[in-house]
């Protein structure tokens, strides 16, 4: 926490990102049966996504929970879309929508 802002310990926004994405490669790997050295787009080429951002993660934070639903799923392109959220002690405070992560394996 300390080594971001100077005199504002947060968690950097973009470990939550990478969070949900890890989420999602999860999903990908159990669904299309994948190995370690499976290879990932995230976000996939050419695909749009959003970010809303609500808040921060700070030292006094206890727990954090991602979730993901996802939305779409190509098994010939072995492409995922998905919506999520990042919730800090029962606040929401990232949404993500229509992230995707291609298996490029």
């Amino acid at each position: 926490f300390r080594a971001h802002f100077f005199e504002d310990p947060v968690c950097p926004g973009s470990l939550g990102l990478e969070s949900f994405l890890q989420l999602l490669k999860v999903v990908a790997a159990r669904r299309w049966d994948l190995g370690p050295d499976a290879v990932f787009e995230t976000i996939a080429v050419g695909e749009e996504h959003e970010w809303v951002y609500r808040g921060q993660v700070i030292p006094k934070d206890r727990e954090v929970t991602v979730e993901a639903v996802i939305t779409s799923v190509d098994d010939s392109k072995r492409l995922l879309h998905a919506d999520g959220f990042l919730v800090v002690d029962g606040r929401v405070i990232y949404q993500m929508k229509r992230f995707s992560l291609r298996c490029r394996e």
